[in-house]
């Protein structure tokens, strides 16, 4: 029982920090979205 408790803790602990840069990702993509529409385009021109 200790073994499976610990197991469900560690991949709780896993898909908590999964959410957390998810998070963190999504709020930075939005925000650089937001900001920069023209250079995102720009960039996208030159590759």
């Amino acid at each position: 029982m200790k073994q499976a408790n610990n197991m469900g803790f560690f991949m709780a602990k896993i898909l908590l920090f999964l959410g957390l840069v998810g998070a963190a990702y999504l709020v930075y993509a939005l925000l650089s979205q937001t900001d920069d529409k023209e250079d995102d385009n720009n960039d996208e021109m030159k590759f």
